[in-house]
């Protein structure tokens, strides 16, 4: 078992890697994203039908969706478009992997600030000893108040595993800042989750994945 875990590690490793290899970002964006850098390469190099190492804009939207991060209004999508501008987009509309992770750290930054307080509330509401932190029952209850709780045995498979990873230093409790990591993340899985079911019913209803990118890039447009 042991053996077959560090032969793990270790392909993993390679990948992460190879990736930064192939993509040239820089250390420190790599250091910030190598935990994940697997599967977001992995979303990215989906919509890089040639292959050439950068996206469409258009298809950001898209890529945004399978990241659990698709803006919800009209305020986040004239954020994305202004992040668009900020990291000086190719001339021909493309964009690199380095400046798809940039954009995702954005992103992410602007939704945690915009939750802190009201996760903060909720989190003191659990923490009756003022202890600073909380038990995986209590994180469960939480979650449930969030409107976080999972709705179907994958995802109280994959809820649970989030939950395991997030206490970082093995106490058997959860931080406020480990909760936000915990929220942050399960809110995008659950979100990535209904992007893939959507993307199913669109393929069940004639439409093609390149399609709905372009749908949603529209209506990405339209609601600014």
């Amino acid at each position: 078992i042991c053996y077959s875990r560090e032969q793990a590690e270790r392909t993993i490793r390679e990948a992460e890697n190879s990736i930064k290899e192939a993509t040239m970002i820089s250390d420190r964006c790599f250091q910030e994203h190598r935990k994940e850098i697997v599967p977001l390469w992995d979303v990215f190099r989906l919509s890089d039908a040639e292959e050439s190492g950068s996206v469409s804009t258009k298809s950001l939207s898209h890529l945004l969706g399978q990241c659990g991060l698709l803006p919800r209004n009209a305020h986040e999508h004239k954020m994305v478009n202004e992040l668009l501008e900020i990291f000086e987009v190719d001339q021909d509309g493309s964009l690199s992997f380095d400046k798809f992770l940039r954009i995702v750290k954005e992103v992410r930054t602007f939704r945690t600030m915009q939750a802190e307080e009201e996760l903060h509330a909720a989190f003191s509401r659990y923490d009756r000893d003022n202890s600073g932190a909380l038990s995986g029952e209590e994180i469960g209850s939480l979650l449930a108040d969030a409107k976080l709780q999972p709705r179907s045995r994958k995802e109280q498979q994959e809820f649970a595993f989030i939950i395991r990873s997030a206490d970082t230093d093995r106490s058997g409790l959860i931080d406020f800042e480990e909760f936000q990591i915990l929220a942050r993340r399960i809110e995008e899985r659950k979100r990535t989750l209904e992007c893939e079911a959507e993307i199913e019913r669109a393929l069940c209803n004639g439409f093609s994945e390149g399609q709905l990118c372009d749908l949603r890039h529209v209506f990405s447009l339209l609601d600014t």
